[in-house]
């Protein structure tokens, strides 16, 4: 599975770590280029990642977090896909929040 990450969040990414795979940087309105995973899943057709990065000198996770019903998880079929990367408000606090589009 190929994965390119574009981030249209309006901000500078830094720190980037998705499921263990460290990426480092993703410039605001830019991309990360294709990166493989062995495995990469979804929850109900949305991006199920354990995706963190720092913004603004603060590390934020991802709204998948709270993905937690287990029957609809599945493995993203082979191929190249585009995750767009944004950030959402929630709880009093902030979150990367990943779709396909």
């Amino acid at each position: 599975v190929h994965i390119n990450f574009i981030n249209v969040s309006g901000k500078d990414l830094s720190g980037v770590k998705v499921n263990e795979t460290i990426i480092g940087t993703i410039l605001k309105d830019g991309e990360t280029g294709y990166i493989t995973f062995k495995r990469f899943r979804i929850d109900t057709s949305f991006p199920d990642a354990n995706f963190i990065a720092t913004v603004d000198g603060s590390e934020i996770g991802c709204t998948s977090q709270f993905y937690d019903c287990g029957t609809e998880k599945e493995d993203l079929a082979g191929g190249k896909y585009d995750i767009y990367v944004r950030i959402v408000p929630g709880n009093g606090t902030q979150y990367i929040h990943l779709r396909f589009n």
